[in-house]
């Protein structure tokens, strides 16, 4: 699993570039693997384009979470004044048809489901009994219609929050590839200009949260610049 990097997005994108920059203005290339710059610079492109990817999926799913809530409640509700009308019926078949004592989870849409499932095809085959009842045909429509929508947006809801994992997961590989080139670009630049000022640029390109100092290095000072 690639790991979420300490640093902020926009930060890796600023990084990257100066990175880049440098590396081209000095001519760094023939001292990076091949292709690294172009890697690099496509990678940067990337992440700006995965970084609100992922968060659009995020709120995506956030929205189909409230949207399911929202007509699981009223497919509930019907099912509930269905039961409502069933319960007055002497005969106890008719009541178990109905789903009447049933227990019915509100919140999970497969056990409202299975109920409506129940309660439509009882008053589809037996439309006098569901006259009868108080329960017309339009009810019945309108109950597939619920039926159908809590199945639908239950299913856009699962495909949605399917994503996020895999958007995350792109976004992290993207945001490490910049920082493992921002990496080398700077350990090339500091060993190409030792004694130089131009290497406290490259090497401030390591400066930054989280990332771990080598070991010969722990516990030292960083040296001052080159006069």
């Amino acid at each position: 699993m690639v790991t979420k990097p300490k640093q902020k997005f926009d930060n890796i994108v600023q990084l990257g570039l100066k990175a880049h920059s440098l590396a081209t203005q000095h001519g760094m290339a023939e001292r990076l693997p091949a292709g690294m710059l172009d890697g690099l610079a496509a990678s940067i492109a990337s992440l700006g384009v995965l970084v609100p990817g992922a968060g659009k999926a995020r709120n995506d799913a956030k929205t189909a979470t409230k949207s399911q809530k929202v007509v699981l409640q009223q497919a509930y509700w019907q099912l509930r004044a269905v039961r409502s009308l069933a319960s007055a019926s002497p005969n106890a078949s008719v009541r178990s048809a109905y789903t009447v004592g049933d227990r019915t989870d509100p919140k999970l849409v497969g056990s409202v489901a299975k109920a409506l499932r129940r309660v439509i095809e009882r008053a589809t085959n037996k439309p006098e009994e569901a006259r009868a009842l108080g329960i017309l045909e339009a009810d019945v429509e309108a109950l597939r219609s619920s039926l159908a929508t809590i199945v639908t947006t239950d299913e856009e809801q699962s495909r949605k929050i399917a994503t996020l994992p895999e958007r995350t997961r792109d976004r992290n590989v993207e945001a490490r590839r910049i920082l493992e080139a921002v990496d080398r670009i700077a350990a090339s630049g500091m060993l190409r200009y030792v004694g130089d000022p131009r290497g406290v640029e490259f090497e401030a390109l390591l400066r930054r949260p989280g990332r771990p100092r080598a070991q010969e290095d722990a516990g030292q000072e960083a040296p001052p610049p080159p006069a």
